[in-house]
């Protein structure tokens, strides 16, 4: 288990497995020999360099913790979100006459100033309360 999250979290960086070696002080075999599970007695200061060189936490590597989401992954997810209601608007707009359109413009221009209000009244908030 630890090995294989070793290796994932390992990949997902773009790191190699020298490089990672030398980051925890290791040589490339012993590295080799924790992702392929043939030595999975990891002490704990081993497992602390993993950590910091892997940017993780002990319970994402020692399986108790499923891995986040990548900020790329993130970023995909939200764009999809993002394309699909802009293709959902762009059918309901599609499907108005000119007056209705219109009125969509307008009430989408009002929902824009309100949200922009509501932004500036937190922020004015946060800063207030510091």
């Amino acid at each position: 288990m630890i090995g294989q999250r070793i290796k994932e979290r390992r990949q997902e960086l773009g790191i190699s497995v020298d490089q990672l070696a030398k980051r925890i002080g290791k040589t490339r075999a012993t590295m080799y020999r924790y992702e392929n599970g043939e030595s999975e007695n990891i002490n704990a200061k081993v497992l602390d360099a993993l950590i910091i060189a892997l940017d993780t936490s002990a319970e994402y590597l020692l399986g108790i913790e499923e891995p986040k989401p990548s900020v790329q992954e993130i970023i995909a997810s939200e764009e999809e979100l993002y394309l699909a209601d802009r293709k959902e608007l762009l059918k309901l707009f599609d499907f108005l006459d000119p007056v209705g359109r219109k009125n969509l413009i307008i009430q989408a221009t009002m929902l824009g100033h309100a949200q922009n209000f509501m932004c500036l009244e937190k922020k004015e908030k946060e800063t207030s309360s510091d």
